[in-house]
């Protein structure tokens, strides 16, 4: 499926039509936001304005790091004003991150602990300053 969106002023297109073996990817030659179809629709919209983010961040010349951690405050506020509040936001995102690590990493009970850890430890490196 291919949705287009407008994105500060400039258009854009999601394909979230295959599996593509990563989360998302940005060809910025045409636009085009990829999204591996086994994500839910509800992450979409943020899934590509982080991808849009992270690699505006790249080409400035921070590392992919900084870049991620850049991008998803952009997601979470995003996210914030979809659900209605920074907190939905925050859970919103948490969510997709739990989504993502469990098709891209696996799901073994040992990885789930890690995962619920992490994602204390993700809240509050998204909430500060990068």
């Amino acid at each position: 499926m291919i949705k287009s969106f407008l994105y500060k002023g400039r258009q854009f297109s999601i394909d979230n039509s295959k599996q593509i073996g990563i989360l998302g990817d940005f060809d910025e030659n045409n636009d085009l936001i990829l999204i591996d179809s086994r994500m839910p629709e509800r992450f979409l919209m943020g899934i590509a304005i982080h991808e849009v983010e992270e690699r505006k961040w790249i080409r400035q010349g921070y590392s992919l790091r900084q870049a991620h951690l850049k991008a998803q405050k952009k997601e979470l506020q995003f996210y914030a004003e979809l659900c209605g509040s920074a907190e939905r936001g925050m859970e919103r995102l948490a969510d997709e991150e739990r989504w993502s690590l469990r098709l891209f990493i696996g799901d073994s009970q040992k990885q789930l602990i890690e995962l619920e850890h992490g994602t204390k430890e993700f809240v509050r490196t998204i909430e500060a300053d990068v």
